[in-house]
């Protein structure tokens, strides 16, 4: 139901384009957020980077109207599309475009093939998409996903493009592919801003970095501490804990062929691999016993 409800508050209208997007003492009171004022103009990228919890992903909430009109929350202050407010996402859904940390948000129901059919085969090309025709969006990586909804979202030519952490799911090449391609938007006059946990994914970008510090916005780069590691001797036992003989993995495409593990007791273990190689598919298979 809360995806549904999401995909058609943001429901493509006519597109018009915004040159200027103002924040005026912008705040949202139940997460210390603001009051922010921040002006940006065509062709401005814009990394933001703060802690968890900082505010980041409630931000981009509130300047695209989600945060009031779906979620219900309330917030002050005003966000002005060229010099004018807007009380409604209908209004500039289609100039506007925001793409949250859970892009399955906004595929539930979808097939592959209806949602790239009006992408353009450059960008499909791209964002290296031209492999999931055909499939079912249950079925992507949470990285196939991201790239799947960024492509749809893009076709509409938005004036503002709004990413939530849009780097996390993404495979070293894959980031690659979405820092090329957010340099090229940002020449061709488009405002891009995107909030970012790790803002050492962003480093290839040509952007202006801003952070997010008890609730207000400051320029540059958020530093975490380092956390003083307290190091304590592990012990790994030598007791079989699992092992697992398994048919192909994959729904639809075999990713993995009949893969088999056997793990001992206290062992800790590191799963990595290029987006829809099977990871997710993997972990899924040993829960059910597939």
């Amino acid at each position: 139901a809360n995806s549904i409800g999401l995909k058609l508050a943001l429901e493509k209208t006519k597109t018009r384009k915004i040159g200027k997007l103002s924040l005026e003492a912008l705040a949202v009171t139940d997460a210390n957020l603001g009051p922010i004022n921040l002006e940006l103009s065509s062709g401005d990228l814009v990394v933001v980077s703060g802690a968890t919890g900082s505010g980041k992903s409630t931000l981009l909430e509130a300047i695209a109207l989600v945060l009031t009109e779906y979620r219900g929350r309330a917030t002050s202050g005003r966000v002005l599309f060229d010099d004018a407010e807007v009380q409604s996402i209908s209004h500039v859904s289609s100039s506007l475009r925001y793409i949250p940390q859970n892009p399955r948000e906004l595929l539930w129901g979808f097939s592959v093939s209806d949602l790239l059919s009006s992408v353009p085969q450059e960008l499909i090309a791209a964002l290296g998409l031209s492999e999931l025709a055909g499939r079912s969006t249950q079925d992507l990586s949470e990285g196939e996903a991201l790239k799947l909804l960024l492509a749809e979202n893009l076709a509409l030519e938005p004036s503002v493009l709004l990413l939530d952490e849009p780097y996390a799911p993404l495979d070293a090449a894959s980031r690659g592919q979405l820092t090329l391609l957010l340099n090229q938007l940002a020449s061709q006059r488009m405002i891009v801003v995107l909030v970012e946990h790790e803002p050492e994914h962003t480093a290839g970008l040509k952007a202006t970095h801003l952070q997010l510090l008890n609730g207000k916005l400051l320029d540059g780069q958020y530093q975490a501490e380092s956390p003083s590691i307290q190091r304590t001797q592990v012990f790994v036992g030598s007791d079989l804990a699992v092992t697992a003989v398994l048919s192909d993995v994959g729904f639809g495409k075999t990713l993995i062929h009949a893969p088999s593990l056997t793990l001992y007791q206290g062992e800790r273990v590191w799963l990595s691999g290029d987006n829809g190689s099977g990871k997710t598919s993997l972990l899924k298979a040993l829960v059910n016993g597939d």
